[in-house]
């Protein structure tokens, strides 16, 4: 289990983490499950670095996360794609290929309804020196 798998888990179960000082907190943490438990007491020095990483984003929202554990979710798994994509990873709800205008191949894409688009997201990675290997990759090999 990767840790934002981790952190996505803890916000189904209405949990939300995060870092105070160098306290981790999981608020309500009665709703913590014996696995759960387990799963943070062995990941918590990756969990606190992440959390702290997610703190960084100017979209955080403590109040807004802590009464709704799903918008944490969310903004979690927005960060989690948008890093997969910046290493060229693709992500795995990208399942249709469509074709870019702007870099004339056709790329991994999230469902769209067209046939092809003005600009990917690898070629915006380009745009900003950030890598474009999901243009290569296996799934637009295929199409």
């Amino acid at each position: 289990m990767t840790v934002m798998s981790l952190i996505m888990g803890l916000a189904d179960q209405g949990i939300f983490p995060y870092v105070n000082g160098k306290k981790l907190v999981l608020t309500p943490a009665a709703k913590l499950t014996d696995e759960l438990r387990l799963q943070v007491r062995n990941n918590k020095p990756a969990l606190m670095a992440n959390l702290i990483e997610l703190q960084r984003f100017p979209e955080w929202n403590w109040s807004a996360f802590e009464a709704n554990p799903g918008r944490f979710r969310a903004f979690a798994e927005l960060v989690m794609i948008s890093e997969m994509r910046a290493a060229g990873q693709v992500p795995d709800h990208y399942t249709e290929i469509v074709h870019c205008e702007s870099c004339n191949q056709d790329v991994p894409h999230f469902p769209v309804n067209a046939d092809s688009v003005l600009a990917c997201v690898w070629c915006l990675n380009g745009q900003t020196q950030l890598s474009m290997r999901g243009a290569n990759s296996n799934l637009a090999k295929r199409a």
